[in-house]
């Protein structure tokens, strides 16, 4: 009879400290790791806000805009633009601006108000073509400007259809034409001929400059609507002669009864200038105090009439009038 198999017994649970072997089926408690926390990486500071990156962008592309597209109107546009938001940028800085948002604002404001200047005034520095494109502005052929007598170009003033200037002090500028009364006298003529009685004269030195750079007609004075007037201070008129060219002569005024009255405002630096003696009769006992000449525009070819006040004889020469 076969023998039963030997009971095995059960192992006993290992006690607390006891140290087994490393191939025992006892486990090793390992302690537990404790959890690490997440930690975000800081932001990197932005250097220049929104608006401020928007403005100073609009501004370079004003900038280049007379080249990129080649459009004066689009160039305004975008100067304002640069201008309106580099406003807004700057208000929305204060106390929250970033690094550059100073910097990219001024850039945007300076180089926006540059540009929209340039467009506006002279575009032509931007871009010559510009400066063809812009419309011709009418000529004024009606409009008499008082300016004074040695600032000819001045702005001057407008003048009423029946006002009366100072001949002493101011000249009258009309469009591109100066009209100027450089001289009064009361010379006496004499004719040729023994049976001619001399005829005591005014002699009035009216001289005509051309500012422009067209060439001007002028017709003189004589004829038909060209016709001088001179009153004196009582309203009596004096009777009209004559009136004489100057050719040119180096040492003084000479004025020729024989050359031809029509002339030319030339354009270039000779020939920009033509003066003209007009020769009144001169009454016994006439006064020439508050005396007021009208010249007709038409002499020019232009419209409306230049009136000029004396106050006695004078003579107006490089150095400056002299009175008598």
């Amino acid at each position: 009879m076969a023998e039963p198999p030997p009971e095995v017994a059960e192992s006993a649970p290992a006690a607390p400290g006891a140290t087994g072997n490393p191939g025992s089926a006892a486990e090793i408690q390992l302690p537990s790791a404790a959890p690490v926390p997440f930690v975000s990486e800081p932001e990197e500071e932005r250097l220049v806000s929104n608006w401020s990156a928007i403005a100073i962008g609009i501004g370079i592309v004003a900038l280049f805009s007379p080249w990129l597209f080649n459009d004066l109107r689009l160039t305004k546009w975008l100067a304002g633009g640069s201008l309106l938001v580099g406003a807004i940028a700057s208000l929305g800085s204060f106390g929250f601006a970033r690094k550059h948002d100073w910097t990219c604002n001024l850039v945007a404001l300076i180089g926006g108000f540059l540009i929209l200047s340039l467009a506006a005034a002279n575009p032509g520095l931007l871009r010559p073509l510009w400066e063809i494109d812009l419309p011709v502005k009418a000529r004024d052929l009606d409009t008499m400007v008082c300016v004074p007598a040695a600032q000819p170009r001045a702005p001057g003033k407008a003048m009423a259809a029946d006002e009366v200037v100072d001949a002493i002090e101011n000249v009258i500028r009309q469009e591109d034409v100066i009209v100027a009364v450089d001289s009064l006298s009361m010379p006496t003529l004499r004719p040729k001929g023994l049976a001619t009685r001399p005829i005591p004269v005014v002699a009035v030195h009216v001289r005509l400059t051309n500012l422009g750079s067209e060439t001007i007609p002028v017709s003189g004075f004589g004829e038909g609507a060209t016709v001088p007037t001179l009153v004196d201070s009582a309203g009596n008129q004096f009777a009209f002669l004559e009136a004489r060219r100057r050719v040119p002569d180096k040492q003084r005024a000479v004025f020729d009864a024989k050359a031809p009255l029509t002339a030319e405002l030339g354009a270039t630096m000779f020939g920009r200038s033509v003066g003209y003696l007009l020769l009144f009769e001169r009454p016994p006992g006439a006064n020439l105090d508050q005396a007021k000449l009208e010249l007709p525009a038409a002499a020019w070819t232009r419209n409306g009439t230049c009136r000029f006040q004396f106050n006695g004889v004078f003579e107006r020469t490089a150095s400056g009038v002299t009175k008598q």
